[in-house]
């Protein structure tokens, strides 16, 4: 009698899966986090070369097996496309509740560095403060930490090809990931610092962020700030998902998530800019 080569729960084989009519070849290792999966390998007796029928969906798996293998989540579309299939999938496969918690939208420790892991346990421990960006108010930042001049008046000074404001705009609008366009019609908002002379010299490639400058009262300062995160989530997701946002006392920086990443924007308040002393 031929002898059987089973498949066993701990090995650190592959293992053939079948979902739907589509044929899958995953390590077992990855398949851990599929409880459905780990449990049929526990308690049945499976032939190493035999496929696991699993009578579900192979697209809504596919994406769930992507984002367990590069513990990720899945990308925006799909999440737009397919979110509630892929939450009741991760119910029947009792995928580990991280990936859940991603496409949630909500804060997942599993994606978090391990610095930002300690960060949130002190936040839900009481240990810190946590600040409402759009309800604490702003102070006035000192013009004299805005750091070293960006044009200076000897030595290398870089070479300017913008012909004309419309081509300005339009290249402030490639740089802030599509934002410029969305605060068109939002007063008392300047753009400033290195944006600006990336996009009058053509150098699009070499800034780290995109300044936005309040021209209003620090009273007036929150409710600017609130147009401008509902305008930076209108160019990601459609203004579907939550972005991150971090305060200090005179900026907010708010950091979007797509493909490709867009600069992250900082909205800055300073006694130097504006007519009322912001």
């Amino acid at each position: 009698m031929k002898r059987q080569r089973l498949v066993c729960a701990t090995s650190c084989g592959s293992v053939k899966l079948n979902v739907g009519g589509k044929q899958f070849e995953v390590s077992q290792e990855t398949l851990n986090a599929f409880g459905y999966i780990r449990a049929r390998l526990a308690n049945e007796h499976i032939d190493v070369d035999e496929e696991i029928f699993v009578d579900r969906d192979p697209t809504y798996f596919e994406i769930l097996l992507q984002a367990v293998r590069t513990f990720s989540r899945p990308s925006q579309k799909d999440i737009d496309a397919y979110k509630q299939h892929l939450l009741v999938e991760c119910a029947f496969f009792c995928v580990s509740d991280w990936l859940s918690e991603a496409i949630l939208g909500k804060i997942c420790n599993h994606l978090m560095r391990q610095q930002d892991q300690k960060i949130r346990a002190a936040e839900i421990s009481g240990d810190v403060e946590v600040v409402d960006p759009f309800q604490a108010a702003f102070e006035q930042g000192n013009a004299t930490d805005l750091g070293s001049v960006l044009l200076q008046s000897n030595g290398d000074r870089p070479c300017f090809d913008c012909a004309s404001v419309e081509m300005l705009k339009s290249r402030l609008d490639m740089l802030s990931g599509g934002l410029v366009g969305k605060l068109q019609g939002v007063q008392g908002i300047l753009v400033a610092g290195g944006a600006v002379v990336a996009a009058l010299g053509g150098g699009m490639d070499c800034c780290t962020d995109f300044d936005l400058f309040l021209a209003c009262s620090p009273t007036e300062g929150l409710s600017k700030v609130r147009s401008i995160y509902e305008a930076c989530r209108q160019t990601v997701g459609g203004g579907k998902t939550n972005l991150m946002v971090t305060r200090t006392s005179f900026s907010v920086t708010i950091f979007r998530s797509s493909e490709p990443v867009p600069l992250p924007i900082q909205v800055l308040c300073f006694s130097s800019v504006g007519s009322d002393a912001c």
